[in-house]
């Protein structure tokens, strides 16, 4: 099978079809792909230019998964290809395919930068776009640490950035999670409020930032949500809990300044930081809940284990 000359960026070819054929120009293959599509989607510009002329309408014309031409120079990073098309169907730039998808979220997800800047200036609301599954340009942004990303997300659709996803998790959650202490800032700029958002477990990004130990993603939500240090998820872990478990001393030190009443505080089968201090040794620690939480440190779990019962099981001396 001869595959389509806009495929393979063969202009001349193209230019000798469109004067004898030009609507074969605009004419699509049975899964709905038409000669833009292909162009765009391997960044041939020369050959996007000839059929823009011939049939600009098929540059904004969807296959039958909902994908257009901009989807598929958006998604690739073909910036040019981009700018042809948003000057023959901008409109183009903010259709999203089928499962949701847009041209947008797409050059987010892949880290095209370029892209990004000409849709926020064509279909700016289009960067605030979920997909299906509730996650949004900013969602990913955040997750992945791209920081220049989600700046063209603030000025383009800011209140996206407080938006969570369908099991609640935001993208400050994803920011604090991974550590993204620089999306976490912008984030805090524009959706201050969604730093104490839980997700649909009960877990907080503050319970995320104390568990994998990011320091400074913490510190920026005790200024911010002092009380969501404290908070505990659904099956009663707090954020003091996983630093003590993890032996997370600097988190750990950040929450009983924030929410010392969370130092003493069990989950639902009775283990309290001080168990988990005991239980591997983690002497700094163990001060420090001794300071704002003596009476833990003789509170036994559900199952009647107590720290120092752990402590001498384990041989932790101190």
């Amino acid at each position: 099978m001869t595959e389509p000359k806009a495929q393979n960026g063969h202009t001349e070819s193209l230019e000798i079809i469109a004067q004898a054929a030009p609507e074969s120009l605009s004419a699509p293959a049975n899964n709905g792909e038409t000669p833009a599509l292909l162009a765009a989607q391997n960044g041939h510009t020369e050959s996007l230019e000839i059929i823009a002329k011939v049939a600009p309408e098929s540059l904004g014309t969807p296959m039958n998964n909902g994908a257009t031409p901009a989807f598929s120079a958006a998604q690739n990073g073909h910036t040019e290809s981009l700018k042809i098309i948003a000057q023959a169907a901008p409109k183009s730039l903010g259709i999203p395919r089928k499962d949701s998808a847009t041209p947008a979220f797409m050059a987010v997800q892949n880290g095209h930068i370029e892209c990004q800047k000409i849709i926020a200036q064509i279909v700016p609301e289009a960067l605030g776009v979920p997909v299906n599954s509730g996650e949004t340009p900013a969602f990913i942004a955040a997750q992945n640490g791209y920081t220049e990303s989600l700046e063209i997300i603030i000025q383009a659709a800011p209140k996206s950035l407080g938006i969570p996803g369908n099991d609640g998790v935001t993208p400050v959650f994803m920011a604090a999670q991974n550590g993204h202490t620089k999306c976490l800032e912008l984030i805090t700029q524009a959706a201050p409020k969604s730093l104490g958002i839980p997700r649909n477990n009960g877990e907080t990004p503050a319970l995320m930032a104390a568990h994998n130990g990011h320091i400074e993603c913490l510190k920026i939500i005790a200024h911010i949500v002092p009380d969501s240090l404290g908070a505990p998820a659904n099956n009663g872990v707090t954020p003091a809990l996983y630093a003590a478990q993890d032996g997370r001393v600097e988190c750990l030190r950040i929450i009983a300044q924030a929410a010392p009443s969370s130092l003493g505080l069990p989950k639902n089968d009775g283990g309290t930081p001080a168990l988990m201090a005991a239980h591997d040794g983690y002497t700094e620690c163990l001060k420090i809940i001794t300071q704002v939480a003596p009476e833990s440190l003789g509170a036994p779990a559900n199952s009647g284990v107590t720290p120092a019962f752990v402590a001498a099981r384990n041989g932790h001396a101190e």
